[in-house]
């Protein structure tokens, strides 16, 4: 069902903090996944680095570890200068408790599947090892898409590599013995063409999967679902139409949730399940180049957004995409992302104002840079309703390729790509981002020099620990959003900032160790007076008052 959505776009707050820097050389494309990930305690990143400042780097295939508790960032090569190009990002998958796969391919260079296995501790484990699903064919492999099935093999679970190869199709490879050894099942869908497709699992026991035609720039495409089960292949109305390797279908089978036409070219940006396990899509759609060649369209894009009720499907336009990232791929956009812990959030990069499509002009430098927005949707009078707000503004470069990881011990980051892409081959990027800590109530948004603090979705305040000699909070926002405290640091001119009056009332925080924790500590454990105290295990709500 096609409906059109209500869209408003809030003025700019203060709510966000100035990114954290978690690899200041990293590009990635965004047909594999998991990129990046939460776990035993750190944040893990894939990405390739391109050498603009260390040529020793270019090329090579990178994990980044981002300690939570400490905030060191550790850098490990997976491989050295395997080639520069975006689309050779590793896709992350935990195999046990202490150990953590890395699986990566060349750009269709060679037929090879390539693995790491790295410590919890980011040592790596043995050396690379690879694997040739198909000797035979002409196509190489590209991609990685790596998914754990509890459920198969007897229960102790079967590894799923969906990556494009044979036919340059979307092949699968699976392995019963933690990825010791590799099964190769064959093609997922068979037909002309390239369809390019973009995944999610439960985990348990289906992996859900969205595709196109082909190259948006060989084809008009329409976008389609279908998913995994017991090794045959679904679509939305529960019809098995194949099985993996054997008797696959054509992608025009599957289940088509938009159709396209010459002046609406989709191209599928991310896939995430619902908390009822029920899938949908964020995409983009070209709208301007019917009748052009290559390299003279792409100037419009919007993003729609499509979800699944268990009974039927439900599409819209959310909001203004922008113009393309550089010609010869017109349907190149900043790309979007929804947030796996709360499926009516998704971030978008967009040089465009998201609800009227004006070009996004930076007052730093005066020139089109593409921004983040958070929306949220929300459902009134019988429509839906899309509410952004911008995270980066006036910024000096562009701000693309957004991607949230899935919550794990009450945290999850957001994380894009800051500065310059002029082609997959040819860019100058830092992996940027934001921890997100969260409650049902509170919200920590930990950047690099200060965390920001929301409370029931609205901001309360910032805990500002950088470049400073004392951490402090300012502002401390009340009900209706105007500040209850002075500025800080004071106005030593204004008498009413630089001196007390009789009608102030002081609050003292504690500093040295107080019940356990220490205020003052700028990493780690930390109280927000009234409000939440971070903990290795998440949150929890209490205050300290002297």
């Amino acid at each position: 069902m096609l409906t059109t959505a209500a869209v408003v776009v809030l003025a700019a707050s203060a709510a966000w903090p100035e990114p954290i820097v978690f690899n200041d050389d990293a590009g990635w494309c965004w047909f594999q996944d998991e990129r990046a990930i939460v776990w035993n305690g750190a944040l893990w990143a894939g990405s390739v680095a391109a050498g603009v400042d260390d040529p020793s780097r270019r090329g090579d295939i990178e994990l980044t570890r981002y300690d939570l508790q400490t905030g060191t960032v550790t850098r490990i090569e997976l491989h050295d200068r395997l080639e520069l190009d975006d689309h050779d990002a590793p896709a992350l998958l935990p195999l046990d408790s202490d150990t953590l796969l890395a699986v990566f391919a060349r750009h269709g260079n060679d037929r090879l599947v390539r693995t790491r296995r790295v410590h919890a501790d980011g040592s790596l484990v043995g050396d690379e090892q690879v694997f040739e699903p198909s000797p035979d064919s002409s196509h190489g492999v590209t991609y990685a898409n790596v998914f754990r099935l509890t459920a198969e093999n007897q229960g102790t679970g079967r590894i799923y590599n969906f990556f494009r190869g044979k036919g340059w199709d979307p092949n699968v490879i699976i392995s019963d013995d933690g990825c010791q050894t590799w099964k190769p099942l064959g093609q997922l869908l068979a037909g002309p063409g390239r369809p390019y497709v973009r995944y999610a699992s439960n985990n348990r026991d289906t992996i859900h999967f969205f595709c196109t035609d082909q190259h948006p720039r060989d084809f008009d495409n329409s976008l389609y679902y279908g998913f995994v089960r017991d090794g045959r292949i679904w679509a939305s109305d529960d019809e098995p139409l194949g099985t993996l390797g054997n008797q696959v279908p054509a992608h025009e089978q599957l289940t088509r949730v938009f159709a396209g036409s010459p002046d609406a070219v989709a191209w599928p940006c991310d896939v995430e399940l619902d908390q009822r396990g029920y899938p949908c899509v964020v995409y983009s759609v070209q709208v301007d180049g019917a009748g052009l060649p290559a390299g003279q369209g792409g100037m419009d894009h919007r993003f729609r957004f499509a979800r699944f009720d268990g009974s039927a499907w439900h599409d819209q336009q959310i909001a203004f995409a922008g113009t393309r990232l550089y010609p010869g791929e017109d349907d190149y956009t900043g790309l979007a992302a929804i947030d796996p812990a709360d499926t009516s959030v998704v971030y978008i990069s967009t040089d465009a104002d998201p609800g009227t499509g004006a070009p996004l002009f930076s007052n730093a430098d005066g020139k089109r840079h593409r921004e983040l927005f958070r929306g949220r949707r929300s459902h009134a009078d019988g429509q839906d309703l899309w509410t952004w707000e911008p995270i980066t503004t006036n910024s000096k470069a562009d701000n693309i390729r957004p991607h949230v990881t899935k919550p794990a011990d009450g945290v999850s980051a957001l994380l894009w790509l800051r500065g310059t892409l002029s082609t997959y081959t040819d860019y100058d990027l830092d992996l940027v981002g934001y921890i997100l800590s969260r409650t049902d109530d509170a919200r920590l948004t930990f950047g690099a020099d200060r965390v920001a603090v929301d409370l029931g979705a609205r901001p309360f305040t910032q805990f500002v620990f950088g470049n400073v000699r004392r951490p402090y909070l300012h502002p401390v926002l009340g009900p209706n959003q105007t500040p209850m405290t002075r500025n800080y640091p004071v106005a030593p001119s204004t008498r009413a900032e630089s001196h007390d009056h009789p009608h102030h009332t002081s609050m003292w925080f504690a500093h040295g160790d107080v019940n356990g924790e220490d205020f003052w500590t700028m990493r780690g454990s930390f109280r927000l007076i009234g409000a939440v105290v971070p903990t290795p295990h998440g949150l929890k709500a209490e205050y300290d008052l002297l």
